[in-house]
This record gives structure tokens, sequence and C-alpha cells, in this order.
């Protein structure tokens, strides 16, 4: 017996002897969680400090993933609207996944450079509040290429020209470095806060500069000249909010083999982008050119420009030689006078990178008197630092620049101005969406239809691009009450006033061109086909709306030419989260 309680006693103090041990190893494990989660904590407040006073570009990009990580995986409201959408099309769409076409060659290298000493700045907690942005986690760097943006002159001037190898990389120079993007570089959620109609790819795919027809030809010119007159008719008087917003337009001609036509559609399409703006307030508008061709072409298109000007309740224009003033706005001409600005070892011909080394160089003062250019033989009047920056105010006067091209026509809501500039002095940059007009049988009075072939042009009354959505931003909400339109979204003409973003759509089969254009593809533009066998050349477009802007100029769009897709609303698109 009292061997059996001993033994007891002592298997009872061996549990005891384990349960204190266990007891102690927990709380040691505990204690180590502890001081890790302060150590952390620590660590993180560190990271947070350096983050905010270096400027260093890859540390401004890691901070950026790690402050959005928790949005990675998660879809942005719009993006959730549009799932059962694309759901509903998604069996006309061949889902074989080919990577887009990327703008950038791969045969390009693009050599390691030290980060400038711009960088990110401020924290994205000072957004001002009316603006709703894309989060960057659910952008592609391609998303933002528009061949248009709008950035500060202090970040303007510190674009390095290194960089600017090919014509791309006027664009892309903004947008980031190494691939990714800067996380001051911003998109709108509503497409129409911010966006750039594209014109020439879709006057190419309608050939209408090799066509012996010129019925659809005439129909371009129309729809420009259209857009033009509208614009100086609806906006008599302009903004004044970034009249010290200095544009710079990189130029460079359209030719055909036809007589004038290159001519003709130069200055038409010019002119269209140039009222744009116009409508929007800048001050200064400079058209940046190489060749003594470029400047009858510009000379041209400003005398176009006044008349259509002069015609309408725009103040009336005043014109010298190279230089055209409309209401606040004035618009010239300048040379680039060196030809290392347009010339790298990539590409011989390089506009964009031009326009940008010329306007930097006159903003810092470093084109002074005609005697110092390479070519004394130049015409002073488009040499000069004043054909860069206008008479009317010095190099200090410009504040914001502003990017495009002549075949791009520029659209943002005036109500937005403030709130966009006030981004802009926040550190932020914003690159408007890129509509990809889509050639379209509603676009095509009967006369020319009948002229052209059917693989011209997306069938008109086939599902579901019979259903055209109108645009209209413009509108107020006082104008909207009482308007008496359908609210439903299908049907034909119905009028919208938002288009939400909604991502990029599934990817599409490569078919050796870019991908919305495969249906116009060389080997059915001069066949005609049935209705059926129409929508079938372009599935890949099917699971696009298709919409028409309103105060554009009118022809359909659908996508982005990088497959974005944008959900037209009656409704202000939803806040994002994470921007």
């Amino acid at each position: 017996m009292r061997l059996s309680r001993l033994k007891n006693t002592q298997r009872h103090k061996k549990k005891k002897r384990k349960d204190l041990w266990a007891s102690i190893g927990l709380f040691a494990l505990l204690s180590a969680m502890a001081f890790y989660s302060w150590d952390v904590q620590k660590s993180w407040k560190i990271s947070e400090e350096m983050t905010r006073y270096l400027s260093d570009e890859t540390k401004s990009i890691s901070s950026e993933k790690s402050k959005t990580a928790d949005v990675l995986n998660r879809p942005s409201a719009a993006a959730q609207t549009i799932s059962s959408e694309a759901s509903k099309t998604s069996n006309v769409v061949n889902t074989k996944t080919t990577r887009p076409p990327t703008l950038r060659p791969t045969n390009v290298p693009i050599p390691p450079e030290p980060a400038p000493s711009e960088g990110p700045a401020d924290n994205e907690s000072s957004l001002p509040p009316p603006l709703n942005l894309i989060p960057n986690s659910q952008l592609r760097e391609h998303d933002y290429f528009s061949d248009s943006w709008i950035i500060t002159r202090e970040k303007f001037l510190n674009l390095e020209r290194r960089r600017l190898g090919i014509v791309e990389d006027a664009c892309f120079v903004a947008i980031g470095r190494g691939g990714s993007v800067y996380d001051t570089s911003k998109m709108f959620v509503d497409w129409t806060d911010f966006m750039v109609e594209h014109m020439s790819k879709w006057w190419f795919e309608l050939r209408i500069l090799g066509d012996s027809n010129s019925a659809m030809f005439d129909l371009t010119l129309s729809y420009f000249a259209s857009y033009t007159q509208k614009v100086f008719e609806n906006n008599p008087t302009q903004p004044t909010t970034f009249h010290e917003t200095i544009a710079v337009v990189a130029f460079a001609p359209y030719k055909s083999r036809i007589a004038n036509r290159g001519l003709e559609l130069t200055f038409h399409s010019l002119a269209a982008t140039l009222a744009s703006l116009y409508q929007v307030g800048f001050g200064r508008v400079v058209i940046a050119g190489y060749g003594p061709e470029d400047q009858r072409h510009v000379e041209a298109t400003l005398e176009f420009l006044a008349s259509k000007a002069s015609s309408s309740a725009a103040p009336p224009p005043s014109q010298s030689k190279t230089q055209t003033k409309i209401g606040n706005t004035e618009f010239g001409f300048a040379k680039v006078i060196e030809q290392d600005w347009i010339s790298t070892k990539w590409v011989n011909f390089n506009m964009p990178r031009g326009a940008v080394i010329g306007l930097q160089q006159a903003l810092l003062g470093n084109i002074t008197t005609p005697e110092n250019n390479a070519n004394n033989d130049d015409d002073p009047e488009v040499t000069s630092a004043s054909a860069w920056l206008g008479t009317n105010h010095d190099a200090s006067y410009w504040k914001y620049v502003y990017l495009t091209e002549p075949d791009t026509i520029l659209h943002t809501k005036l109500e937005l101005l403030p709130a966009i500039k006030k981004g802009l002095d926040d550190g932020l940059s914003f690159f408007p969406h890129r509509l990809q007009p889509i050639p379209h049988g509603s676009d095509l009075p009967s006369g020319t239809i009948s002229s052209a072939h059917s693989g011209r042009f997306v069938p008109n009354h086939v599902l579901p691009f019979s259903n055209v959505t109108i645009l209209d931003p413009t509108t107020t909400t006082k104008d909207k009450e009482g308007s008496g339109v359908d609210d439903n979204s299908n049907s034909v003409g119905v009028t919208a006033y938002h288009c939400c973003d909604a991502g990029p759509s599934l990817e599409h089969e490569n078919c050796g061109t870019w991908w919305w254009t495969c249906g116009f593809h060389d080997g059915f533009v001069q066949k005609d086909f049935s209705k059926e066998e129409a929508l079938d050349k372009h599935k890949r477009l099917a699971m696009y709306p298709m919409m028409r802007l309103k105060q554009g100029t009118g022809v359909v769009f659908g996508p982005t030419e990088h497959a974005r897709k944008c959900v037209p609303s009656k409704d202000p698109c939803p806040k994002s989260e994470g921007q």
C-alpha cells in the first residue's frame, strides 16, 4: 500500500513538472510573438518614415505595392458591375489567351539609368475628394498609354531625353520606369472625366487615303469639320483654370498618293485636335514640326481654324503668319532646330521626342536667338523661344504641360478642371483613356454603304453591335431630370452620362495585327459578308458596348486599343477603393 502511494506521488510530481515546463514554454512563445509583433510595427513605422522622405522611384513603387496589397485580388466596384455582362457575351469571344501586342518593340534595349531627382510626391491621402481614380494595382503599364498626358512643369523638365528612344517613349517616360508605374500616375474610373478619341487607326481601317472612291474620305472630313464647328458654337467663352498650361502637339503630316488628300486630312484632323484644346482653355498650344512642309500644313490649319471660329459666337481670332489667337488661347508653330532632337539609334524620326526636348529647352532659356541655332536660314518666327512659349507670357508663367498628337481629340468635364488642377499640384500625373473608334455601319450614310464592302465596318443590324449608347457627359444633373430618356441601357440610342471602367477584358487570339482589327484584315475588307459572317469576323468586339460621344466626333467607339472596357451608366460610377 505504501509503495503504491509513493508511486502515485511520484507520478503526480512528474506531471506537475511537465505542466510547469509547458507553461514556461508557452509563456516564452507568447513573449517572442509579442516582441516580434512590436518589432514589425516598429520596422513598419521606420519604413513609413523612410518612404515619406526618400524620393528614389524604386522605393516609391515598392511602397505603393505594400499600401495596395489588400486590393490586389479584389476587383473594383465597376469591375464587379460588368462581370455578369461579360459572362453573357463570353460565348461569342474566342478565349484562347494570347498577350495583346506590345507597344514597345522587344528588340529595343532600354539601358539602366539613375533615377531622376523628381519622384512621386505626397501621400495619396491628399487626393482631392472629387477625383475618382483607378487603383494602380488594377492597371497595366500599357493601359496608361494614349500618347497624351498632363503633368506639372517640374515633372516635365525632369523627363530625361536619354529615355526617349522610340516614338512611344514620350508617353512611357512619364508613366513610370523599368516597366513599373509611378504611384503618382493616375487614370479615372469614369472614362468621361478624362479621355481622348484616337482617330488615325479608324480612318486607316477605312482605307481613305488610298481608295479611289472619295465617299469614305469625304465622310471622314465631314466628321472632323462638324466637330470643330460645334466646339466654337457651343463654347463662346473658355474656362480659365488651365490657362497656365502649355500644350505641345508632336506634328507630322499625313500623306496620300491621291492629290491633296494628305493635306486635307492633315488640317481637318489637326484642326479638330486644336479645337478640343481650345475648349479646355489651355493658354498656349504649340505645334512642333521639323520641315518647311510641316510649317505650311500648320499655317493652313490655323487659317482654317480661324475661319471656323469667325463663323461662330467665339471671339474674333487675330492672326500673324505663324501665330493665331482665338479667345484666350494662342496657337503657333515651332520648328525643331537640332537633328539629334528627333533622331536616335533606334529611329530616324521621333517627333514626340523633338517636341519634348524643344519645349524643355525653351522653358529652360536655352533657346535664345536664331543666330545660336544650327540652321541660321530658319525663320526667326518659328525657331526662337517665343515660337514655343508664345508672345504673351515668359517661361515662368507656364505651370503645366499637356502632350498630344494631331489625331487625338481631348474630352473632359469642365467642372472637374479645378479638382484635376489640385491633383496636379498635389503631385499627381493624369493619363486619359484612349477611346478606340470602330468603323460601324451606323456611321455610314446609305449612299456610302453601297460603295463600301461590308468587310470594312461592323454590321449595324446585328446584335450586339446594333445597340449603340449615346454618351453625353456634359449634361448636368438638372438637365437630366424630366428628360424622358428610356432607362433600358440596351436600347438603341439611349443616353448615358458616365462610362465606368470595368478593367481589361479577356485576352484574344493573335491574328497578326491589333486584336480589334482582326475583322478588318486585308483579306476581309474587299469582300461582302452576310450579317452572320460579319458577326463572326468581329467576334472579338462582341463583349464591348458600342457607344457614340454626343459632344465628340460622333463616330462609334468600343474598347481601348488594349482591350480595356467601360460600362455606360446613367448614375455616377461607384467610388473606387484603395485609389
